[in-house]
């Protein structure tokens, strides 16, 4: 289950990331995951701070992903503290998240994919 820890909010997108930790018996996979702002949400407007990953990086049980709003290369680096930290940027030349209230995550629950073959042979 990957939650929200952390958020640092500037007006320099180079500075600004959401912290996010797999807090799972299992490890988890970011795809599908949506970041939501408060303001977001309630304009229905996804310009006004969202996310949706769209990685397939598996993130293992107690890690750690930086979503980095500015530019960058996705790489798994290692925290202080030595926990593996996934650093993720979004490419953003603006703030994402300094006026955008509090912050949900969302997860995929269900996916659903055509079948390529018929359901039963004849």
């Amino acid at each position: 289950m990957i939650r929200i820890v952390g958020v640092q909010r500037s007006d320099c997108p180079e500075r600004e990331f959401v912290l996010l930790q797999n807090q799972g018996a299992m490890r988890a996979f970011l795809r599908g995951h949506l970041i939501l702002s408060e303001r977001a949400l309630a304009t229905g407007c996804l310009d006004l701070g969202s996310y949706l990953f769209n990685s397939d990086e598996p993130i293992p049980t107690g890690a750690y992903v930086m979503l980095r709003t500015g530019g960058g290369e996705s790489r798994w680096i290692r925290s202080k503290d030595g926990a593996p930290v996934f650093t993720l940027f979004v490419g953003r030349d603006r703030p994402l998240w300094s006026t955008a209230g509090s912050l949900h995550i969302l997860n995929t629950q269900h996916t659903y994919v055509e079948r390529q073959e018929p359901a039963y042979a004849y």
